[in-house]
């Protein structure tokens, strides 16, 4: 999964030449700043953001603590696993 930033991004209507792809990346022109884009913004829409980055750092935190999900297969190892120990039960009698 991609975890990072985006700094830039451009879109295009149609294949570009390998040209034009060098142009494209060379051109930082026309990049904008996180903080150009604060000064567009209004002290409500400022807020809004903070508080939405906030929200997102906090739910990472959780996520952090909740460890890796489990493997792919997980749940059918614990059946396996289940069903093992439940017929050594069954012998038991």
């Amino acid at each position: 999964m991609f975890q990072g930033k985006i700094l830039s991004a451009k879109l295009y209507n149609r294949k570009l030449t390998s040209e034009e792809v060098a142009i494209s990346a060379g051109n930082t022109d026309s990049v904008i700043s996180e903080s150009e884009i604060r000064k567009a913004m209004t002290p409500e829409q400022i807020k809004l953001v903070d508080s939405a980055h906030q929200d997102i750092e906090e739910i990472n935190q959780r996520l952090m603590k909740l460890g890796d999900p489990p493997e792919e297969n997980q749940a059918w190892v614990d059946l396996a696993h289940s069903i093992f120990n439940l017929k050594e039960f069954i012998y038991i009698r």
